[in-house]
């Protein structure tokens, strides 16, 4: 098992932020008509990698992330990311960002 994101492009296990990844999968269930977006700095095919890894089943976009699409952020949206970035609208890290249905299962 390899602690970097990079090794499940080559094929080697790679652990996946579960609670982060379980939130995505509610909000996508209970918001069927919304857009779930994967953008990298890594590029769209690091991305596609790893939405397909970690989010099979969910209808996912992927795209790089970089100034040419932070525009595309806008206010309201739900933005998660490890990095600093200057988006139109507030930036979750990947701990800090739960949907409600899953912070009720934890409750529970």
């Amino acid at each position: 098992m390899h602690d970097h994101p990079f090794a499940v492009t080559r094929g080697e296990t790679y652990k996946i932020n579960e609670p982060l990844v379980a939130s995505i999968k509610a909000w996508a269930y209970d918001n069927p008509c919304s857009l779930v977006v994967i953008w990298s700095g890594g590029g769209a095919q690091y991305a596609r990698a790893i939405a397909d890894v970690a989010l099979p089943g969910v209808d996912v976009v992927t795209m790089i992330k970089d100034k040419t699409t932070f525009y595309m952020a806008r206010s309201g949206d739900i933005v998660v990311d490890d990095m600093d970035i200057d988006v139109a609208t507030r930036v979750y890290r990947p701990d800090e960002w739960v949907h409600p249905a899953t912070a009720q299962k934890e409750i529970e």
